[in-house]
């Protein structure tokens, strides 16, 4: 918009999702006022977030004789990509390196390893999740801003001894039909009713508390 007073420009970024401003005043004064930028956002029939003191700076740069430039004035709505299908343990698998936790102090127990957790018969070990299609979003101009979607898995995780998969049509759960502590090598997840310290106990083994054998 080129006005006796400024020359004022509008553009759409980031795929429409930001309204960014440019504005070269020709002299100083009232070059705009908010309400003026506003009145703008209305016959352009803005539909957006207006970051109201971005539009406050804007303008008391502009009536300074500043010009301004590539300032963000409103936002869109940001599309949330969906997540892919994912595997979800609710018991820890079995890891050589501890996992230590800090209480509430910030303090660690290094006898407290969590090498693994311990698995009972019914327990669920683990959930898969579909894909999300994730949402939609949209631009200053209400314009619909495409989601990407969720992709299935190439190979799914597969079940080994002491594990099964179930699936009542709402969610996949893996459940354990045996005690022990969980496996999951080569992308397959198992049970084992075993636990071998290899030489002396140190901090890296901790308590050993297991339903197993040791």
């Amino acid at each position: 918009r080129d006005d006796s007073k400024y020359n004022l420009r509008l553009e759409t970024h980031h795929r429409g999702l930001d309204l960014v401003g440019f504005i070269i005043p020709r002299g100083k004064g009232e070059v705009i006022k908010d309400a003026e930028l506003l009145k703008i956002f209305e016959e352009i029939e803005l539909k957006a977030n207006i970051d109201a003191e971005a539009v406050k700076s804007f303008c008391a740069k502009a009536c300074l004789g500043q010009a301004v430039q590539d300032v963000v004035l409103a936002r869109g709505k940001e599309p949330i990509d969906g997540k892919d299908e994912r595997l979800e343990f609710v018991k820890l698998p079995s890891s050589d390196k501890p996992r230590y936790e800090k209480d509430e102090h910030g303090n660690i127990d290094y006898t407290k390893t969590r090498l693994f957790d311990n698995v009972q018969p019914n327990d669920i070990v683990a959930y898969l999740r579909d894909p999300d299609d994730g949402t939609n979003g949209l631009s200053v101009l209400g314009e619909p801003l495409a989601a990407s979607k969720g992709l299935w898995m190439q190979e799914r995780p597969k079940c080994g001894d002491g594990v099964k998969l179930e699936a009542d049509g709402v969610e996949r759960r893996i459940v354990a039909y045996k005690s022990g502590r969980i496996l999951f090598d080569q992308n397959t997840i198992s049970l084992t009713d075993e636990f071998t310290v290899r030489g002396y106990v140190y901090y890296t083994v901790g308590h050993v508390d297991f339903v197993g054998h040791v």
